[in-house]
């Protein structure tokens, strides 16, 4: 299987906004985990962290593990978010700790 260049995606996210769809989704699924303060949301692949933003204004901890150093780095610029560089295969988070796991 060919090597993905991540850092290249990375670069053509930044012409391709999250769009209102998408955003409404994941509003939609921080409702049905009933995020908030105490909670916690991991967002798998979260990208430049648009997703995990809204999970974070709910008051919960947002995550986002992505493959990529520039998009968890992006990620990080949203207030209340935190960003690490990981594998979902390899999730560096306590089975059963976040209250919702979000793949998109």
């Amino acid at each position: 299987m060919a090597e993905i260049d991540l850092d290249a995606l990375a670069r053509g996210y930044r012409h391709r906004p999250s769009s209102e769809a998408a955003l409404a989704r994941a509003d939609r699924e921080a409702v049905g985990a009933r995020l908030g303060p105490g909670r916690v949301a991991v967002d798998i692949g979260g990208g430049r962290g648009e997703h995990a933003a809204r999970f974070a204004a709910t008051g919960a901890s947002a995550l986002v593990v992505d493959r990529s150093a520039r998009m968890a780095g992006a990620a990080r610029r949203h207030p209340g978010v935190d960003a690490v560089v990981g594998d979902s295969v390899r999730l560096p988070v306590r089975s059963g700790s976040a209250h919702l796991a979000y793949f998109h």
